[in-house]
């Protein structure tokens, strides 16, 4: 079992199925995932070799700044504070 399908059956087991997230947990949620795309994408040129895939990697790396920019954004404008790393290119 994976980590997060781990802590999604324990969140559930100790606060129950039917308590819904709030809107802070569901938007650090889809931080997190933007955080998780852009890691993905810098890895993804990495190993690399062709060029035409090289440059698709490129443009999901760019959108994938982009979205993560945004939530970084967001987070600062709610005065959330988080220990991640922003995005060198913007």
């Amino acid at each position: 079992m994976s980590g997060k399908g781990f802590w999604n059956k324990w969140k559930a087991w100790t606060e129950g199925p039917d308590k819904e997230p709030s809107d802070e947990e569901k938007f650090l949620e889809e931080l997190r995932q933007a955080h998780q795309d852009w890691i993905l994408a810098q890895q993804r040129i990495d190993l690399l070799s062709d060029p035409d895939l090289i440059d698709h990697a490129i443009y999901v790396l760019e959108a994938a700044e982009k979205k993560y920019s945004f939530y970084l954004r967001k987070a600062r404008e709610k005065g959330i504070r988080i220990d991640i790393p922003y995005p060198k290119a913007m």
